[in-house]
């Protein structure tokens, strides 16, 4: 239903609202990746100890909320990450697909976990994340951009151009712009976007968390 009603906008309007999603996507995406950071260690713990501490409609209650703001966030991603050539049945295609896949993984993880070395998952995903997000930021600065109506000058031309080829069309031209927001003809601003997302927020995920205070003098 969402994607139906997006598809109905055009002009000013279906630039604010995709630049808009684009936006709360890279934030969600950036939360979330340090969240995970943050908590990865103590989750199962944690969620072992409320789930037995619960009650029935409780879980109840957690479940439908967690499956409800999943489902809003994968419009969110599914959204942003459409192509000119990868549109309605086949974006919701790919996008139960990948559900099936991350399921399968989740699964595989569980059963194998022990032998998993989960520190370097989480980093391998956290960084294709922020690639992803990243060319969400892109995105935004793209459709921010043509909804101000900037049009000429330095940061608008292109920083290159890719005329032929599977970087230029195709189903992996459209696999590499939804999964890291590459364009075959993208504009100057689009990139410097790219990398002033990236690179420092990479850098922060890779600086190790400052320990809690009260660690720290039991140490001493």
């Amino acid at each position: 239903m969402i994607y139906i009603f997006v598809q109905g906008l055009h002009g000013k309007v279906e630039q604010s609202v995709e630049g808009s999603i684009a936006i709360v996507a890279v934030i969600v995406l950036t939360k979330m990746v340090f969240w995970m950071r943050a908590n990865a260690k103590e989750l199962s713990t944690e969620l072992r100890g409320k789930v037995d501490g619960a009650s029935r409609t409780a879980l109840f209650v957690i479940a439908f909320v967690a499956v409800l703001r999943e489902g809003l966030e994968t419009v969110l991603f599914l959204l942003s990450a459409e192509t000119s050539t990868a549109k309605g049945s086949s974006v919701v295609i790919g996008g139960l697909l990948g559900l099936v896949a991350a399921a399968v993984l989740g699964v595989l993880v569980f059963a194998g976990g022990r032998r998993v070395n989960m520190k370097m998952f989480f980093n391998v995903t956290a960084v294709l994340l922020l690639l992803f997000a990243a060319g969400l930021a892109g995105k935004a600065v793209h459709e921010l951009r043509e909804l101000l109506g900037f049009e000429t000058g330095w940061l608008i031309d292109s920083a290159w151009n890719v005329e032929s080829g599977m970087w230029a069309s195709g189903t992996f031209y459209d696999f590499v712009k939804g999964l890291f927001g590459w364009v075959a003809s993208p504009e100057r601003i689009r990139v410097i976007a790219y990398f002033a997302y990236f690179v420092p927020v990479l850098a922060l995920y890779r600086r190790k968390p400052d320990e809690p205070a009260v660690e720290v003098a039991q140490v001493a």
